[in-house]
């Protein structure tokens, strides 16, 4: 069946998921996948890339992606790629590409996604983002980062993917399994 192109119908091409995992895929692979999505106005609700081989570039790529697509995401999984991160590391504290990728969330005016209960009224459902087995340096550093810039209250680390009451206080509602769990990476980066 078709629906013709977005372009003509001004109706955007909406996908359940996109599972590219497993395909040894580079930045450039995943640079011209993101800006095809980009340019066919295609949004997904889950996006699985683990176990590829995406860099800083790659995820710059898929932060755009994310932030020019007004639908939000309820699943990304960016596990076991080779992502290097330190948030002590560069210009500034929180200017590497994990850093941009989660103020990316916070500042995109889909995120958090709720959800009408009924009569339990308004529900966040958390971001589940899968990103263990990079290079992230200090993981736990960089959360706190993120939690001391965006404020205690506005960023909210959570356990587990499962809807949770709304206090209305949340910009960023991410669950990250096995974030703490990283890897060395060849460039000689050593994950902690």
């Amino acid at each position: 069946r078709t629906f013709g192109e977005p372009q003509t119908t001004r109706r955007p091409w909406r996908l359940q998921s996109l599972d590219l995992s497993r395909n040894s895929l580079s930045d450039a692979s995943i640079c011209k996948v993101m800006d095809f999505m980009k340019s066919l106005d295609v949004r997904l609700e889950r996006l699985l890339l683990a176990g590829n081989c995406i860099r800083q570039q790659g995820l710059t790529a898929i932060t755009e992606y994310i932030w020019n697509c007004p639908d939000a995401l309820v699943e990304i999984d960016l596990a076991d790629n080779e992502i290097y991160a330190d948030p002590k590391a560069g210009p500034a504290p929180g200017s590497d590409v994990v850093s941009a990728f989660l103020r990316c969330i916070y500042n995109h005016s889909s995120y958090p996604v709720t959800l009408d209960a009924g009569r339990e009224g308004l529900k966040v459902l958390p971001l589940l983002l899968r990103m263990g087995g990079n290079g992230i340096v200090h993981p736990e550093k960089l959360l706190k980062q993120i939690r001391s810039v965006g404020g205690k209250t506005h960023v909210r680390v959570c356990a587990s993917a499962d809807a949770y009451p709304h206090t209305a206080g949340e910009y960023l509602s991410v669950c990250l399994p096995d974030f703490l769990v990283q890897r060395a990476l060849g460039n000689g980066a050593a994950a902690h």
